[in-house]
């Protein structure tokens, strides 16, 4: 059975979440009314009944997206907002800053990222 308090605050659907240092993090996604969010939802895990909250917002709202932890940072990319997206964002969960980064070559939505070390 979950832990009480631990529903994410908005609801959402087409997110994407990453694991940083034993926080997890949501991404964007869309609600029951198809709002597609700009929100940033975040959950420690190691006090998983304080529940999820509200981090800064990225510059897009974007539903179907990436993420993925690299280095101190998380990329958030792609995904759609009415348009497919070729933008990618850094979040630095730290400073709960967002910078942007160099967008991809081609739109994509539904997508993964991965982080390998050659």
């Amino acid at each position: 059975m979950p832990a009480q308090g631990c529903d994410l605050i908005e609801e959402r659907s087409a997110a994407a979440a990453v694991n940083y240092l034993g926080n997890i993090f949501a991404f964007g996604g869309i609600d029951n009314e198809q709002n597609i969010h700009s929100t940033v939802e975040s959950l420690r895990v190691s006090e998983i009944t304080k529940g999820w909250s509200f981090r800064a917002q990225p510059a897009i709202n974007r539903m179907d997206c990436a993420a993925a932890t690299y280095g101190d940072s998380i990329l958030v990319g792609g995904g759609q907002n009415g348009e497919v997206q070729t933008s990618v964002e850094t979040y630095d969960p730290v400073s709960d800053t967002w910078m942007p980064a160099p967008p991809m070559l081609f739109p994509r939505y539904g997508h993964q990222y991965a982080v390998v070390n050659l």
